[in-house]
């Protein structure tokens, strides 16, 4: 009992932890939500670490569990928050979704029509919103596109990722 209690007294701690750096002006200036995600898990982690050494010299917990616990902890966040958040950021069917939840599609025939949400994301979520802007500003931060003149190029390090994602499509059966 005494172990599974260290794990979830730590767990709830890391993830408290966790969702208050989010909205705090903590790493504000990343503007890659999955970027941000990992800094604060690994800023979490730190601040977690010293929690959990006062928490190991109080003995309420061996440095054993505290680590295990930790690591746990840190992996189960950054599942829920590459599996939530950041797919909700970057998904076309959330935003389909969402537009079906709206007032307008409510007060027509219960949802749209498919016409009428193929003009919506082409006008409000690519052009509107900008996501072909922001995904250029995404990648070019991440070092995988350079923009020349104009001109969107992949870099060596672009190459370099689409050889791994090929590899990890075939592993998993993604077309």
């Amino acid at each position: 009992m005494k172990v599974l209690g260290g794990y979830l007294a730590v767990g709830v701690i890391f993830t408290g932890i966790y969702f208050l750096l989010f909205h705090l002006p903590v790493l504000s200036g990343q503007k890659i939500l999955f970027y941000r995600g990992l800094s604060l898990l690994i800023v979490a982690m730190g601040i977690m670490g010293a929690i959990g050494e006062i928490m190991r010299r109080k003995k309420w917990i061996s440095g054993e569990i505290l680590l295990a616990a930790i690591i746990t902890a840190a992996a189960l966040n950054l599942a829920v928050f590459v599996i939530f958040p950041v797919s909700f950021d970057r998904s076309v069917s959330m935003y389909l979704l969402n537009k079906l939840s709206s007032k307008e599609a409510l007060t027509m025939c219960g949802g749209l029509p498919e016409s009428e949400l193929e003009i919506k994301l082409i006008t409000e979520y690519i052009q509107k919103d900008r996501a072909v802007r922001r995904r250029i500003e995404e990648q070019k931060a991440t070092g995988t596109v350079t923009e020349n003149n104009g001109c969107v190029e992949l870099t060596t390090g672009g190459r370099g990722f689409l050889a791994v994602s090929e590899i990890i499509k075939k592993v998993y059966a993604v077309k």
